[in-house]
């Protein structure tokens, strides 16, 4: 993993969220957890309390490769996709399983911004970064938090 600095951190029932000085939103889902759509709703509400009207990276992955997303999570996920501003999701995964339902929901539920998915933690932070360029000041090149 890249260094960078925390600004913000919080813990929901289901995951640990880190807004990051290099302009990633960093989601580590806890291990072991069910995802419902109670908890994408908490989550969201994190994602918006920390972006506001900015615009950043979300890096999603799994604290030991054994989270479960109910159905009912994905398409609250889905319904609440614009409620934030992200340049792009990278999801991280770990097994083939992980890698099917990932690309199971690109395919069926068409994100309307970028989304990769990777098994390196490296390739997603890089990706991230590099899908969060055009939102980073020029005059500094510093996040504007």
């Amino acid at each position: 993993m890249s260094a960078y600095t925390v600004f913000k951190k919080t813990e929901t029932a289901t995951a640990v969220i880190s807004l990051c000085g290099d302009g990633i939103i960093r989601v580590m889902l806890k291990k072991n957890s069910e995802v419902t759509a109670e908890n994408v709703d908490e989550n969201i509400e994190v994602y918006k309390a920390f972006s506001g009207n900015n615009t950043y990276a979300f890096l999603v992955y799994s604290e030991n490769g054994t989270v479960v997303y109910t159905d009912e999570a994905r398409k609250r996920a889905k319904e609440l996709e614009p409620t934030f501003q992200k340049s792009c999701m990278a999801v991280l995964v770990s097994t083939l399983g992980h890698r099917l339902i990932a690309n199971f929901y690109l395919n069926v539920y068409r994100p309307s911004f970028p989304y990769r998915v990777f098994n390196k933690m490296n390739e997603a932070e890089a990706w991230c970064l590099e899908q969060q360029q055009p939102h980073i000041s020029t005059k500094n090149r510093t996040l504007v938090i």
